[in-house]
């Protein structure tokens, strides 16, 4: 996982502001079925960032011969605030489980 998060870092047209684990991963009760979901709050999501994005993991992926996969869910800095003012569900729960990979606390 941590190769994931360097992998979007890496990636300096992407400005990330937040990573955050969740899901399963995070909760504790994954299985080795189990996907990785992580959250990447962009300064923007022009299509060809995220797309960059979900380039760099998926080439995380294939150097671990797909042992586990990686979902990544992006978001752009004014719509994830405006989720959490507005008290959407997804936000509430990355709130109470998720785990913040970046930046480092």
């Amino acid at each position: 996982m941590s190769e994931a998060v360097a992998a979007i870092l890496q990636r300096s047209e992407a400005k990330p502001r937040l990573i955050v684990l969740f899901g399963s991963e995070a909760r504790g009760d994954a299985t080795p079925e189990s996907d990785i979901d992580i959250l990447v709050v962009l300064e923007s999501d022009d299509p060809p960032v995220v797309a960059a994005l979900r380039d760099a993991v998926y080439d995380v992926m294939w150097q671990h011969d797909f042992s586990r996969l990686i979902s990544i869910v992006t978001f752009s800095r004014e719509r994830f605030e405006e989720q959490k003012r507005k008290g959407f569900s997804f936000v509430k729960n990355l709130e109470r489980e998720g785990i913040i990979l970046w930046p480092a606390a």
